[in-house]
């Protein structure tokens, strides 16, 4: 039975002993008041959408009747127009955890995120996360939501006091992306909910113009300094680097996909290379050229299942070293992204076509006739072959030895290959003694491969060469004739080997391009 609610009567409403009893109002047909051993809570009940609807107001003790029943004649006009008023308040709750959610939300959660869900390769993760973790260490774990404009402004000029400007824009350009991932993912509920929309703070630096203007870069190996830059990759002590520096300069390769490259990724008798980890996604199969074929193949007999190695057998991943030494010996200054450059320059100068130099460095080929064009892997080697030629046509491929470029005094001579028992012998038959000449020869190309005399090991390993080779190579009395005619009748004209290689008047360099056979 209905009464009439007034305030004092409602708190007069007797409590069950267990379960629950409802009291209902007579003056605003709806409203009610449910009753529990302990609580009494005011309560509006109708139909929506032809289903029955209750919806709770709040405690009696809480609530005084002139409040309550103009939300409750609310409440049941939105019944009626079939708007279910429980559905409304989980919306406004889910809405409000989602508010509460995204400000509390920080850098290296989005970071994560981000990384996860766009399937960012290892190598470019490993990458944004010490650069944030360097430079904005702070910001790692404060809501994402709380970075300002002034905050981005002073982290800009901070790092490009105790770094660099690059370093500054770099940092605070992955953290723009990361902020911009965060501000993607809530656009929709902030515009469901009225709210203006949020603007990027890391966008200050171009509005201030406060980053540096990026310019392309392009620089490249010039053709006229191939032959140096090659020779002093010859110099390099370890051969792992100097492979694979070569191997970049032949392929057009990226540093990680080289460095990367394992047995299983080389097909010998097909002479081919393949990259499935590429940075467009697409699979690379690459056609090797004759020299690279066989320098990879040399790496492959070395059982190693990486083709390039450190001297403590792990995987080679910084080549920063052997850069700065070929500089030392010669070369120009140069970076590994520099060869992938020089390989595509190279190629276009060549006249080799676009299409099938930006097929073989993994580009993407756009325009009408790239769905047209179709080049087989033949095609492609020889483009690439032609790349690598272009590389190689100054160089002397001598399988060991040392070339004199002149003689002294100014008078010319044949630049020929004097290899190491060739030396050996020579200066024996000047008189020198076998022990001598073996020593002579080891002192030399310790020097030449830049090996500290202390080191025991490598220099017993060079030591050791010598000696087999004499022992494998002693020449018969033809040989000894040869040496005293024809190819090294320069060791007869007055002129001995010993003096050769002495000679302050001399250039010499280590040809061993392919394998330095210790």
């Amino acid at each position: 039975m209905a009464i009439k609610f007034t305030d004092a009567r409602v708190k007069q409403f007797d409590h069950p002993d267990k379960g629950q009893k409802f009291e209902w109002d007579s003056g605003l047909v709806g409203l009610g008041v449910r009753l529990t051993p302990t609580k009494a809570t005011y309560i509006v009940q109708g139909r929506c959408n032809g289903k029955g609807c209750r919806v709770t107001i709040g405690s009696t003790f809480l609530y005084r009747l002139v409040d309550v029943k103009p939300e409750a004649s609310q409440l049941l006009i939105s019944m009626a127009k079939g708007v279910n008023p429980n559905e409304v308040r989980q919306g406004e709750i889910a809405k409000a955890k989602q508010v509460d959610q995204e400000k509390s939300e920080t850098v290296r959660f989005m970071l994560e995120k981000m990384i996860t869900e766009k399937g960012t390769k290892t190598s470019t993760a490993k990458g944004m996360r010490d650069l944030l973790n360097r430079h904005v260490p702070e910001w790692m774990d404060a809501p994402i939501g709380d970075i300002t404009e002034d905050d981005v402004r002073d982290a800009h000029s901070r790092i490009k006091t105790t770094r660099t400007h690059s370093q500054a824009d770099h940092s605070l350009r992955i953290l723009g992306t990361v902020i911009n991932y965060w501000i993607t993912g809530t656009a929709t509920r902030r515009k469901q909910a009225g709210e203006p929309p949020i603007e990027n703070p890391v966008l200050i630096l171009n509005r201030l113009k406060l980053k540096q203007k990026e310019r392309p870069k392009t620089r490249v190996v010039d053709p006229v300094q191939m032959a140096s830059w090659w020779t002093a990759s010859g110099k390099l002590q370890s051969e792992s680097s100097r492979d694979l520096l070569r191997l970049l300069a032949l392929t057009g390769m990226r540093f990680s996909e080289g460095a990367n490259l394992t047995r299983s990724d080389v097909d010998l008798k097909l002479m081919t290379i393949t990259i499935s980890d590429t940075k467009t996604g697409e699979e690379l199969i690459f056609p090797m050229g004759t020299w690279l074929s066989e320098m990879v193949a040399g790496r492959i007999a070395l059982g190693k299942d990486n083709l390039f190695v450190s001297k403590y057998g792990k995987q080679l991943t910084d080549v920063r070293s052997a850069i700065r030494k070929m500089v030392e010996y010669g070369a120009p200054a140069f970076s590994p992204h520099d060869l992938r450059r020089t390989f595509i320059t190279s190629g276009l100068a060549l006249g080799l076509g676009d299409i099938a130099v930006k097929k073989l460095v993994n580009h993407t080929v756009a325009g009408v006739t790239a769905g047209y064009t179709h080049l087989n892997r033949e095609q492609l080697r020889a483009v690439a072959q032609k790349i690598e030629d272009h590389w190689l046509k100054d160089i002397d491929h001598s399988e060991g030895g040392y070339v004199a470029t002149r003689q002294p005094e100014g008078r010319p001579i044949i630049d020929r290959t004097i290899n190491d028992m060739e030396a050996v012998f020579g200066l024996m038959s000047g008189g020198t003694s076998k022990d001598d000449a073996l020593a002579f020869i080891v002192d030399l190309r310790i020097k030449q491969l830049k090996i500290d005399p202390d080191d025991k090991e490598h220099v017993n390993s060079v030591r050791g060469h010598l000696l087999a080779s004499y022992q494998k190579f002693r020449p018969t009395m033809d040989q000894w004739e040869a040496m005293h005619n024809g190819m090294n009748s320069d060791l007869t004209n007055g002129l001995t080997l010993g003096y050769i290689l002495l000679s302050d008047d001399q250039e010499y360099f280590d040809p061993r391009d392919r394998t330095k056979k210790l």
